[in-house]
This record gives C-alpha cells, structure tokens and sequence, in this order.
C-alpha cells in the first residue's frame, strides 16, 4: 500500500507539473505568430499605408517550422528578460537594471526597430542577421545578456526566424542596407606604447572626453545622456557613456572596439567617427590601457 501511495502521489505531481508548465508554454502564445490574425494584417495595411510613395518588396517570407522551432527556443531561453511579447517588457517581477532590447519598435521614439550593434551604418534601424546571432552567441558583458554560445546555427537561424514575427511588418518589407565596415587584421603592436600615447592625444582631441572624462585622472563621465528609447511612463531613456576604467565593454574584441567606434552606437549619441584605421587601433590601444589601468587599480579615484 505504501508503494501504491507513492506512486499515486507521483503520478498527481507529474500530472499538476505538466500542467504548469503547458499553462506557461501557452502564455507565450501572446507573442506574435506566424499567421496573421486581425491585429496583423490591420498593422501591416498601416505599415503599407504610410509609405505610399515607396514601392514594397517582399523582402522576407518566415519558414513555419523554423519560427515555431525559434518560439520554443525563445521561451526558454529570452522570454525571461524581453517579454512574452518581445517587447522588452521582462517577466521577472524584480525587473531588470537596464532595458532589454525591445524587437517591437514600441518603445523607440519613432516606433521602428532598432538595434545598437551592428557592421552597417549607426542610422541603419536593422541588423544583419550575422550580427544578431553574433550578440546572442556572445552576450554583452556588463548587462543580463549572457551567451548563448551552446546553440548551434540552425537553432540561432531559428530563434531569429521567430524574434522577426514580433515587427512582422518591418522584416517583411525591409531589409539592412549599406556597406558592411570591413575591420582590417589587428596590428601585432595593438598594445605598444606609441599606440597608447597617440590613442590618449586622440581621445582628448577629438571630444570623446567630452562624454567618457578624463577617464585616467579619475574623472567619472559627466552626465547621463539620452538614448532614442522611452520607458513604460514615456519618459526618455538616459544612460552614462562607458567609464572603461571600470565598465566592462560591450564587445570587448579589438576588432569589434573597431566597429563601435568607426560606426557608433544606433539610438545613442555616440557618432560614427571616420578616423584612419590607424588612428582606429590607437584609440583601441587607449581604451584597453584604461581598461588595464582600471583592473589593476590605478586610477585615482575621485
């Protein structure tokens, strides 16, 4: 009888868990899908309705079994932090220190998607697939975004497949445009001394000490400063420039340090700068010397 009970209580719990967990999987039905309901075609006649004057190219038919396999994928591991609606609104009732990218466009000041790291121009809204699975795959130090390095190429191909039903609409008709930024090999003295000293003559004299301080005498970032976002309430996003002394970096690799500051960041205020490669690499060599003088303590503090 003993073992009879036992089992009995197995099988309610087993019955009571997978009832949680179809009631959670079914929560994310929310988000967008594949077929187009009322809601749908309604925005998509108002996306077309805007821009009269501009012919429409299908530029992006979703694969049903790719997006429905990417549904899965995002449930569990994005919904988390961007929302069952991929709006960038997280489940966690805590919150999250920083906003998490909205694929949306809802919370973008001109209401377009728009992402901030990418090899085309900063004013391009859209990214190259390569460089969403490159985020994913990576992370952003210093944010909540981990890696997501264990997810093979079709489960990455598959998750985007899905995050682009979110702004149906955009992808379908739009597509990234302009010259992918070519990044040169990495010097082999990145980190020599000439290079730190004219990377540091650079970064005083071409204003970027105007947001980021004078970063080597202690000298914190002034003030925050607006991004092209809004919050819940409406309100402008802010966010202080990176203090690389003590903030990690976005994309710490030399060759992507070469991207962010040739094409600056979309929907900040920081601009592309069109600096010679050579320059390029000194301001490289500067950043990570401030980096390294951060992790051994040697900045003052103020």
């Amino acid at each position: 009888m003993k073992w009879v009970a036992i089992a009995a209580l197995i099988t309610v719990f087993l019955a009571v868990g997978s009832g949680v967990l179809a009631h959670f999987i079914r929560s994310a039905d929310a988000s967008p899908k594949l077929l187009l309901d009322q809601e749908r075609r309604q925005r998509e006649r108002d996306y077309r309705f805007n821009l009269p004057d501009q012919e429409l190219t299908v530029r992006w038919t979703p694969n049903q079994d790719a997006v429905e396999k990417g549904r899965f994928l995002y449930t569990i591991n994005c919904m988390t932090c961007h929302g069952f609606n991929g709006d960038g609104n997280p489940v966690t009732p805590e919150g999250l220190p920083i906003n998490p990218r909205d694929f949306t466009g809802k919370s973008h000041i001109n209401q377009k998607v728009m992402f901030k790291y990418k090899s085309l121009n900063k004013t391009d809204a859209l990214a190259l697939d390569e460089d969403l699975k490159k985020t994913i795959k990576e992370g952003l130090p210093g944010t909540p975004m981990p890696g997501f390095s264990i997810l093979s190429d079709d489960d990455l191909n598959s998750l985007l497949e899905y995050i682009k039903t979110f702004a149906y609409e955009v992808w379908r008709y739009e597509q990234p445009t302009g010259p992918v930024l070519q990044v040169p090999p990495v010097p082999e003295d990145l980190m020599s001394q000439v290079r730190v000293d004219g990377g540091r003559t650079l970064f005083t004299g071409r204003g970027c000490m105007a947001c980021h301080g004078n970063i080597e005498q202690g000298a914190k970032p002034p003030v925050p400063l607006p991004t092209e976002w809004k919050d819940e309430s409406g309100n402008t996003i802010s966010v202080l420039p990176r203090n690389f002394a003590v903030d990690p970096i976005r994309r710490p690799s030399p060759p992507d340090i070469f991207t962010t500051i040739r094409l600056g960041i979309g929907g900040t205020v920081m601009p592309a700068n069109p600096v010679s490669d050579e320059e390029t690499w000194n301001l490289i060599a500067y950043v990570l010397h401030l980096r390294q003088l951060g992790v051994e303590g040697k900045i003052p503090s103020q």
